[in-house]
């Protein structure tokens, strides 16, 4: 039986977790990270989960039961554990080798740079032991895959890594410090990360790269979620991070659930203006890398649409993962979300005042949040470093 490792133990983490453990076809290794180590005042403590050590403050998984989670699709499984946790990726990478890591952390090239976070892979320690896995990229936003493939080519000049690039939807949560709640839908569409795509736009998938999607695309598949296998992948990227970019953005900004902002005609019908101009500016962009085919100019209208029937009423409970990470004082993937886009715009001399309004104020936000983690952990350092 293969090894399958999930990197990233949050709420889409433990649902790819559970995923691939329903296949019955791999064992399921998770690095559980941010999760355990995050201390907001209180003391780390350390929790055993099978031959795993994992150092924890707001844990999901306890030492007498692990995660309850709640899926209107794939029902309740209270007390779920993975086959094997990891406190680090290092001592996952120590325990391998694996056909694939899947990485389902937040992409955050200013804080954390992925291929920082997957380093021990490229140490000889692994590669003199086991050949290179198959990386799949399960990350809000766009250019989540530059550096890991800059920095594997440089450590192992001689291999052409297999990184695949990923667009996910999926509604899902972390409810309290034990639960998980899922809706009933995930789609995971998957395409193989072409480094050149700006100059050769529908270059051919090789071989080599349909076999991987095909592979870890089928175990996910028998596990019950949605597969697309595409062969232009930044496209499809592009049209999900219109929502993020437009939609989680409003949501963070205002602090406020979208259906609190769909609740009446009078808050629609004063922010309906301003997503219409952000969505209209990032299909100029669009436009200026793909074929309008593939990001239609009706996406204007039926993203706002179809966002506003999902949100009109109190019962949709979602809440937007960057709003919730501003919540829970953690860092936003605003570089990758508003930030990318940005970027793309002025390589192609793109005016986008309202995009850099947006990314402005929410590096702000960003800002504080990194204050106030800061003097959290100015807080608690002496009674950390302070003699037993």
């Amino acid at each position: 039986m293969e090894d399958v490792l999930v990197v990233g133990f949050g709420a889409v983490g433990v649902i790819y977790s559970h995923i691939l453990k329903r296949t019955g076809r791999v064992r399921v290794s998770a690095v559980a990270r941010s999760n355990y180590r995050t201390a907001l005042g209180k003391k780390f403590r350390t929790i055993f989960l099978g031959s795993a050590c994992v150092l924890s403050t707001d844990s999901i998984i306890s030492t007498d039961r692990g995660i309850d989670i709640e899926s209107v699709k794939y029902g309740n499984t209270p007390n779920w554990r993975p086959d094997r946790l990891f406190p680090s990726v290092s001592a996952a990478a120590a325990s391998g080798p694996y056909s694939d890591v899947l990485v389902c952390t937040k992409c955050l090239p200013d804080i954390q740079p992925t291929s920082q976070l997957l380093a021990p892979f490229f140490e000889q320690s692994y590669t003199s032991k086991h050949p290179q896995p198959v990386y799949s990229l399960l990350q809000n936003g766009l250019g989540v895959e530059a550096d890991l493939y800059q920095y594997s080519r440089s450590k192992l000049p001689n291999i052409n890594p297999l990184i695949i690039s990923t667009s996910l939807y999926i509604g899902t949560n972390l409810r309290g410090p034990h639960t998980v709640q899922h809706n009933d839908f995930d789609r995971l569409t998957l395409g193989i990360y072409k480094p050149n795509w700006k100059d050769k736009l529908g270059e051919p998938t090789q071989e080599i790269e349909q076999r991987a999607m095909k592979h870890i695309g089928d175990i996910l598949a028998a596990g019950g979620t949605q597969i697309k296998i595409v062969d232009e992948i930044q496209s499809v990227k592009f049209s999900k991070n219109l929502w993020n970019a437009t939609f989680a953005t409003l949501s963070t900004l205002t602090d406020t659930r979208l259906p609190v902002v769909f609740a009446t005609k009078d808050t629609e019908a004063l922010i309906k203006p301003h997503v219409t101009a952000v969505l209209t500016e990032l299909l100029k962009i669009g436009h200026a890398y793909f074929p309008e085919s593939s990001l239609p100019s009706s996406l204007i209208e039926t993203t706002y649409e179809n966002t506003a029937k999902l949100h009109r009423g109190r019962d949709n409970k979602h809440t937007p993962s960057m709003l919730l990470d501003r919540q829970e004082n953690r860092a936003m993937e605003v570089d990758v979300i508003v930030g990318e886009c940005i970027r793309m715009a002025k390589e192609k001399g793109i005016s986008v005042p309202r995009l850099e309004t947006l990314y402005s104020l929410l590096l702000v936000i960003q800002h504080q949040l990194t204050l106030k983690k800061a003097s959290v952990s100015d807080a608690i350092e002496p009674k950390l470093s302070a003699p037993l």
